[in-house]
């Protein structure tokens, strides 16, 4: 019984450590700015959220409050400064020969300590984009030639982010 018991452990072992070796990762790199096709990608598919950013940055952030003047300042102003950045990268991850777009957004309301959010948005039937997932903090972005229904699956930092149907991709 016990040299069954080691030849079951023994098989078990070899097969789950072939499968986890077998996949290949591919390293996304996420470059400063965004081409044509990316910001399509970006105009349509993130503008409520960028636009939400700079609501909040000119309602509730720091400009409502007035300028930090020096105490003997008589005509202390300022201006409005709203920027946001971007590094991006294309890749195909379900394999229908469309590029989807990862958006690496840079702002001060999505950035803190920890790094900035990526989301990956993908074009849809209606020729829009859309978010299909988002991670945190958006670096170290690895894909994998394993997925789940038809996506590959995206690891970082080593955070696994797996595409559900209904549920675009959850990263755990």
């Amino acid at each position: 019984m016990k040299f069954l018991i080691q030849i079951f452990l023994t098989l078990y072992i070899v097969l789950f450590s072939s499968k986890l070796f077998s996949s290949e990762l591919k390293e996304i790199v996420l470059l400063d700015g965004a081409d044509k096709f990316q910001s399509q990608a970006i105009s349509s598919g993130l503008s409520n959220l960028i636009l939400e950013d700079a609501k909040y940055q000119l309602t509730k952030s720091h400009f409502p409050y007035g300028p930090h003047c020096k105490k003997n300042t008589l005509d202390c102003r300022q201006n409005f400064k709203f920027t946001a950045g971007f590094k991006t990268a294309s890749f195909d991850l379900n394999f229908d020969g469309f590029n989807e777009v990862f958006v690496n957004y840079i702002s001060p309301s999505y950035c803190g300590s920890g790094g900035c959010t990526t989301y990956i948005l993908q074009k849809n039937i209606n020729n829009n984009w859309k978010i299909i997932g988002k991670f945190f903090p958006g670096y170290n972005i690895k894909i994998s030639s394993d997925g789940n229904e038809g996506y590959s699956d995206i690891f970082f930092d080593n955070t696994r982010c797996r595409y559900r149907k209904y549920n675009n991709y959850t990263c755990k």
